[in-house]
């Protein structure tokens, strides 16, 4: 077994872990990051609506009251809301729906629009408005008192637990009022009024403190602050949550993924079990294919379709070997025999002669089946080339005719050749052995004192050639069978004419390396037509 790396299951495994792990990553990154915007949008919102009862407060103050205003280090005693707006302490101001009324959520980068009207309108608490009917305070102590924020307030934004205080300053950073404050409170640097001149309200981190400054009325500056330690701790409780929440769903995914990877790769164990099967006693084996999925049932398919040709021609092989062993074993035999009756006692010359004759004609026919065999194999080797060059059709089939006509001569048989004259590129040597074992089989398988009629035609890129006899033919069933090695179609085609069922197989081979193919058609008793066509 090969290294992890190199198993395709854990490769599929790991592209899935890191594919799950990147969109958890990123998923939950970005929920976690918009949550904590949100939740700190929300502080900011409720210290803006602090910072805007400060303003409401300054808006109608005469600046010589302004001027006049002391600094308070701590909140100053006496109630936080005006007379004429008092209510019980215990009261907590609900609006319709009985929910806790929040001041509506400020625009960054819209301008500033004072909202205190609104503010007066949503709540039950009314923060620095003068109410109509009632007399504006005229006193720097009834000023001082108005400009704090009221106890109610904490209850009011929905954070009892934080404690919220402010400090304004003057246009030449003096300070006009503070709350009482848990740390020092540096004057607002210059960025601070410069971003202030194009957003409604600046937010500043100093350490566990959140700050929130507005601008006030008479270049005034305000800022509202509180601790958000606690808002801190549910950030980190909720990042915690969704960190558990991500491993969970990374577990599962990795589970889920590596049953998916062993789904994927089952089926090509399977196939690869059921190749280690398979050997040259059992070639009938094939994969399942049934119930697997498309792309590995072709896959199999084509494994199955390999299998079939290689059992295929395996046979073939056994059969080959089996023909010829037969083929030899019948000159062999005669060979032998008439040896053996030679030499079982003296004989005269004459019988020593008659019996060397026919071993010489049992060595001849093993000559040419070997001849045969060796000519076949050749032109099987993978590596065979043709020997190609310009050859003239025409004059090419002559030679063959008058090397055969001996042959024809014996059988009473007329050979005629007609047709175009047609030039290609081709091997001669062994397409002439192609039109010889044609021409010999119209011979042989002719009806004696019959015809031979060959005829050559030049149709554009291709040649054709027509070898017609008026022998005695062969049946429908046995014209797909010709062209196999050893194959002979009936006793009329047994070996005692001489042939072994090997000369169509070699020219079929040799047309197909030429490109081109052989045809036949014949009916029984009356004549075979064998076209050869070439591409030129």
């Amino acid at each position: 077994m090969g290294s992890w790396y190199r198993s395709l299951r854990w490769r599929i495994q790991a592209w899935h872990a890191f594919i799950l792990l990147l969109v958890v990553g990123l998923f939950g990154g970005m929920l976690q990051w918009e949550m904590t915007r949100a939740h700190w949008d929300s502080v900011d919102e409720e210290l803006v609506s602090a910072a805007r009862v400060l303003e409401g407060a300054l808006r109608l103050a005469p600046i010589s009251i302004l001027d006049s205003l002391s600094q308070d280090i701590a909140m100053p005693p006496g109630p936080r809301l005006p007379a004429w707006k008092k209510e019980p302490a215990n009261n907590t101001m609900r609006g319709p729906s009985s929910r806790p009324i929040r001041p509506m959520r400020p625009e960054r980068n819209a301008s500033i629009v004072p909202r205190s009207e609104s503010l007066s309108e949503r709540s039950a608490i009314d923060w620095g408005a003068i109410t109509p009917g009632v007399s504006i305070p005229t006193s720097k102590e009834d000023w001082e008192k108005l400009l704090v924020l009221p106890d109610s307030l904490p209850q009011q934004l929905g954070r009892r637990e934080s404690f919220t205080y402010f400090v304004i300053w003057r246009d030449d950073n003096t300070v006009l009022k503070q709350s009482a404050i848990p740390t020092m409170v540096s004057p607002p640097r210059d960025f601070v009024r410069q971003d202030l001149l194009r957003h409604r309200y600046v937010t500043t981190q100093r350490g566990e403190y959140r700050e929130v400054f507005i601008r006030g009325p008479h270049n005034t500056l305000v800022c509202v602050g509180r601790s958000v330690v606690a808002e801190g701790d549910r950030i980190h409780s909720r990042l915690w949550g969704l960190l558990g929440i991500g491993i969970v769903t990374l577990a599962l995914g990795l589970a889920g993924g590596w049953w998916l990877s062993r789904r994927a790769v089952e089926p090509i164990e399977t196939m690869g079990k059921t190749a280690s099967l398979i050997s040259g006693a059992n070639l009938s084996q094939r994969m399942d294919i049934a119930n697997v999925d498309t792309e590995l049932s072709q896959l199999g398919g084509v494994l199955n379709g390999m299998l079939q040709r290689i059992e295929q021609a395996f046979e073939q092989q056994q059969q080959f070997t089996a023909d010829a062993s037969h083929e030899l074993r019948t000159p062999i035999s005669s060979f032998l025999a008439n040896t053996e009756l030679a030499l079982s006692r003296p004989r005269t010359v004459e019988e020593y002669q008659k019996h060397l004759s026919i071993n010489l004609q049992s060595a001849q026919r093993m000559k040419r089946l070997v001849e045969s065999l060796l000519a076949i194999a050749r032109i099987d080797a993978p590596d065979h080339q043709l020997d190609k060059k310009t050859v003239d059709i025409m004059s090419l089939i002559q030679s063959v005719i008058a090397s055969a006509e001996h042959k024809a001569v014996n059988r009473s048989i007329t050979i005629e050749c007609t047709g175009d004259s047609v030039t290609m590129e081709a091997d001669e040597v062994s397409l002439g052995q192609v039109v010889l074992n044609l021409v010999e089989n119209a011979i042989q398988y002719g009806k004696p004192g019959g015809k031979v009629n060959i005829r050559v035609f030049d149709e554009h890129e291709l040649c054709r050639v027509t070898f017609e006899d008026d022998g005695i033919g062969i049946s429908q069933e046995d014209c797909s069978k010709i062209s196999q090695r050893f194959f002979r179609a009936d006793p009329a085609r047994s070996s005692h004419r001489g042939g072994f069922g090997l000369g169509l197989a070699f020219a079929k081979r040799v047309v197909e390396l030429h490109g081109g193919t052989i045809a036949v058609c014949s009916s029984k008793g009356k004549g075979s037509v064998f076209t050869l066509s070439l591409p030129k």
